[in-house]
Parts: structure tokens; sequence; C-alpha cells
């Protein structure tokens, strides 16, 4: 799939904001399917991390763990 390939990428890729943008849209994909929210999830993690200063992975997170009600997890990520 390419939001695999996407996230393969980024994880060699040695510019971060490189590899926030491949895994923003990795997640993005992702997010389409709800069997597939857990790995979007974690692939806005990665970007979050990857690139803390980029807002739109954050506010992916938001919605996802928000419908979830898996505030734990959004307390960590906003942390």
């Amino acid at each position: 799939k390419l939001a695999d390939v996407q996230q393969s990428l980024a994880v060699v890729q040695e510019d971060d904001r490189a590899a926030a943008d491949l895994y923003e849209r990795a997640g993005a994909l992702l997010e389409k399917d709800p069997a597939t929210l857990d790995r979007a999830a974690a692939a806005y993690e990665r970007a979050a991390r990857r690139d803390a200063l980029r807002a739109a992975p954050l506010d992916a997170l938001e919605r996802l763990y928000g419908a979830g009600e898996a505030w734990g997890d959004l307390a960590r990520t906003l942390h």
C-alpha cells in the first residue's frame, strides 16, 4: 500500500521535515479506513516526533483520540 511505502521512505529520510511530511501523508491515507485508525495514529505520532512544530499531526491525533475517547493517549501525545 502507498501508506506503507511512505512510512518506509520516512524511516530512512534524514530530513525531519520531509520525514514528517511522509508520515503525515501516510496517516491521512490510513485514517480513511476505520480498520487502520490505530496505524494512522501511529503515523501521526511519528510525524509529530520528527517535526514538533508541525500542527497538522497533533490536530489529527486530537481528532482520532477524541473520537475514540482515548484520553490517556491524547494527554500523552500533547504533553
